[in-house]
């Protein structure tokens, strides 16, 4: 009986020098890092993706992963996958970190999501997953467009007029996340923005956006920065 346990124990014994090991070198390497050696996480994205803000998860979200060091097992591609254990325990180190990394990610998944999608049990069942497995149906389900979500967008960009009671500003930031929803699909409006943005901006604008995007030579962005231009001196200034 005590013949078959030493291996065991021994393995045991091996598994917590390894881990302390780890820990070591890590408590050395961020004593050794220079002050700002990492973005501060006051500087982070702040958000709680709830189902609809899309875009602010995926601009935000590759920061964070950055940030946190588990990128490779995320986003990357082609993703860190799990190290196999060899035989002798020679990769032991990277089996942990991966573990690490695997348990930090999921993790900021739970606190970036908020806890009617995290709980979602479309998403998640209770059932065993690694982070990319759970970030994956994530993308599936709410982040990944479909042709529906192109027809939905034609519409939106169809009644994305300027409002009565919103600013110039807040007109094309609305405008512009709806040019960002058509690229991530895959269906980028880059042709025919100007033109959108010409007809879209309202009665009181227009005049103006005839002068400044008219010409066949003024691109997109030069006849927005032209345009945004104009709407400060106007608020600011009163002169357009």
């Amino acid at each position: 009986m005590h013949t078959l346990c030493e291996p065991l124990v021994f393995t045991v014994f091996l598994s917590v020098l390894a881990l302390l090991h780890i820990r070591f070198h890590l408590v050395i390497q961020l004593r050794m890092q220079p002050a700002g050696a990492h973005r501060d996480v006051d500087q982070l994205p702040r958000f709680r993706f709830d189902g609809d803000n899309r875009l602010e998860f995926l601009s935000g979200w590759p920061d964070i992963c950055a940030h946190f060091g588990f990128q490779a097992l995320l986003l990357d591609n082609p993703v860190l996958a799990r190290p196999r254990l060899a035989a002798d325990h020679a990769n032991m180190e990277e089996v942990l970190e991966w573990d690490r990394l695997n348990e930090l990610a999921m993790s900021k998944l739970k606190f970036y999501l908020t806890p009617d999608v995290y709980n979602c049990k479309v998403v998640w069942s209770g059932d065993q997953m690694t982070a990319k497995e759970f970030y994956d149906r994530l993308h599936t389900m709410f982040l990944r467009g479909d042709m529906r979500s192109a027809q939905v967008l034609e519409q939106a960009l169809a009644n994305c007029t300027k409002r009565s009671n919103e600013t110039f500003l807040v007109w094309w930031a609305r405008l512009e996340s709806l040019f960002t929803e058509f690229a991530m699909l895959g269906r980028a409006k880059d042709a025919y923005k100007k033109a959108k943005a010409m007809f879209l901006c309202g009665d009181e604008y227009r005049a103006l956006a005839e002068l400044l995007g008219g010409p066949d030579d003024v691109d997109y962005i030069t006849f927005k920065t032209a345009m945004l231009k104009r709407d400060r001196d106007q608020r600011i200034f009163g002169v357009a």
